[in-house]
């Protein structure tokens, strides 16, 4: 959880062990007394969790394919 300093909400961050930037960020629930954030119960953990593999597969995907090119080379007539 992270503290938003250019408002009175909260944020949660998943960070993949070993990596510097986060996988996810997103803003979290503020709780009752409006000044702290919401408890992070199991569920909730196991979601963003899944979340965050979700996205870190899509970027995987996009650079797999972005490096992935087929080409033909032709010289002297020949393939």
């Amino acid at each position: 959880m992270i503290k938003n300093e250019d408002d009175d909400g909260w944020a949660v961050e998943i960070i993949k062990d070993g990596e510097a930037e986060p996988a996810l960020t997103g803003p979290w629930t503020m709780g009752r007394d409006k000044k702290n954030p919401k408890l992070l119960d199991p569920n909730a953990f196991r979601t963003l969790v899944k979340t965050a593999s979700e996205v870190l597969r899509r970027h995987e995907q996009q650079r797999h394919a972005m490096l992935r090119k087929d080409f033909t080379v032709r010289a002297d007539g020949e393939e």
